[in-house]
């Protein structure tokens, strides 16, 4: 059985051939041209164009059995009733609403209520407050509009049908939690109504491809094509981690996130993590933030010449001692929600050099990241036994290790760095009956990085300095 599986990622359009026998095929990737992606907004049908263009690349006219259409969580495109995009697609890095989503954390009572019903908080991420900005803010009229996600206008213009799962739908806000269904009180304070929104399918409730699907991927019209999952999501199934006391997942890519799951809903107090609904029964309890790779691309492009590599910046040997860096370049999500809180290098000085910036900003999404780490153990009531780690940051053997260092846990890297598409392709393999479960795909070999004890005592040190300017440095609530 072969595979399409298709990706629209935060920053590039991703397609993957996968055969059951032989494994990944082809895998094929495009970065998206900043004219069509900038401020956390980008232009639909430029990232369905480069994401169905590299389908095509993928199977290069070869057969495919089965087609998977994946995104990002929390994105959301106004359409007409013809389903064409009238707005452009907001991102979960879209942050023109934060001083909207300010005023309305200043009501506690209604902050823990939208968490407990629905496993988010009002921040810029999620699809009810980008939409409730845009409509109160920029007088965009809702009415008659569909409101879907990019994954979904993908899959519309493939089958002719508008529908998302509700994994893809609880990552952006619109499910009540402990259900499968959309939250008619988080409708209501939108001001849209069901028939707006895609309809809700599980990943085995397909639908044909399309004759104008075919033509734009060059397939065979009524291949069976999975409604849309997002890749956070997607990574917990290629990660094999969809059970309770699975390993933990850490992915480190354009934006960083933890994940576990949890066979019930699980929230914390105060709200500092996430919770969603998982392809499966489950659900998966995380902590995201918006700063990761993004921060350091950011400090690349200012500490070096124009035209250096990671790499390249990565050979000077690592000081003991680095500059603090609050990495919120891109607004704070997990563990503070402060979708306005500003970035800082609190404690530079004129001897620090544009190498020690570089390196404190490696630092200090780490650092982010270990300050949710720590709160999802304790919710979790302990550790995990194993964290898998994925992204981009394998692609950088010192901050694989920086990140082993902080968090004072050996990790499994695995080979694989596509775990998003590869748990796509578990699921349609499931789907199409050549799995009995999506945790049974063989994964691909993996390395173990071990920490070394006296780098974690000093990074400790240094988070503990790290947690002492966060807390001082929040901007106030007005």
């Amino acid at each position: 059985m072969r595979v399409l599986v298709l990706e629209s990622s935060t920053t590039s359009a991703k397609a993957m051939l996968y055969d059951s026998k032989a494994g990944a095929v082809r895998v094929c990737a495009q970065p998206y041209d900043p004219r069509h992606n900038h401020d956390g907004m980008q232009d639909a049908d430029y990232v369905m164009g480069e994401t169905f263009r590299m389908g095509r690349q993928a199977a290069d006219g070869e057969a495919v059995d089965y087609i998977t259409v994946g995104g990002v969580w929390h994105s959301v495109v106004c359409c007409d009733k013809a389903g064409r995009a009238v707005t452009p697609v907001y991102s979960w890095s879209y942050t023109g609403a934060a001083a909207y989503t300010r005023q309305l954390r200043r009501d506690r009572a209604y902050t823990l209520d939208y968490y407990r019903r629905s496993g988010c908080v009002p921040h810029v991420t999620y699809t009810p407050f980008k939409l409730r900005y845009l409509r109160q803010a920029e007088g965009l009229d809702l009415k008659g509009k569909q409101c879907w996600e990019q994954s979904a206008y993908n899959y519309f213009h493939l089958t002719g049908t508008a529908a998302t799962t509700a994994s893809t739908a609880s990552g952006g806000g619109l499910i009540r939690l402990g259900t499968a269904d959309y939250d008619p009180q988080t409708l209501e304070e939108i001001g849209i109504t069901r028939d707006q929104l895609p309809l809700l399918r599980t990943y085995r409730e397909s639908a044909p491809l399309s004759k104008a699907g075919a033509e734009l991927l060059g397939l065979k019209a009524g291949i069976p094509v999975m409604p849309p999952l997002p890749d956070g999501a997607l990574n917990q199934v290629g990660a094999a981690a969809l059970a309770p006391g699975g390993p933990m997942t850490l992915s480190v890519g354009t934006s960083g996130a933890l994940r576990l799951s949890t066979p019930s809903p699980l929230l914390s107090d105060p709200p500092g993590t996430w919770c969603y609904l998982a392809p499966t029964p489950w659900w998966i309890t995380g902590a995201a933030t918006a700063g990761a790779c993004n921060c350091l691309d950011w400090a690349l492009e200012r500490c070096f010449p124009a035209g250096t590599k990671h790499a390249a910046a990565q050979q000077a040997p690592l000081p003991e001692r680095l500059p603090v860096f609050l990495p919120f370049l891109y607004g704070e999500r997990c563990p503070g929600w402060r979708d306005d809180r500003p970035a800082a290098l609190p404690d530079l000085t004129g001897a620090h050099t544009g190498q020690d910036i570089y390196y404190g900003v490696m630092q200090g999404v780490l650092f982010n990241l270990y300050q949710c780490y720590r709160i999802l153990c304790g919710l979790n009531g302990g550790e995990p036994g194993t964290i898998q780690l994925s992204g981009g940051i394998l692609r950088s053997p010192l901050w694989t290790q920086m990140c082993c260092d902080v968090f004072g846990r050996d990790m499994s890297c695995p080979d694989m760095e596509q775990a998003s598409m590869m748990g796509a392709a578990a699921l349609a393999l499931e789907a199409g009956g050549e799995l009995a479960s999506s945790q049974d795909l063989p994964q691909s070999a993996a390395r173990t990085v071990a920490f070394r004890p006296e780098a974690h005592q000093r990074y400790l040190r240094a988070f503990e300095e790290y947690l002492d300017w966060y807390q001082r440095l929040v901007p106030p609530e007005i």
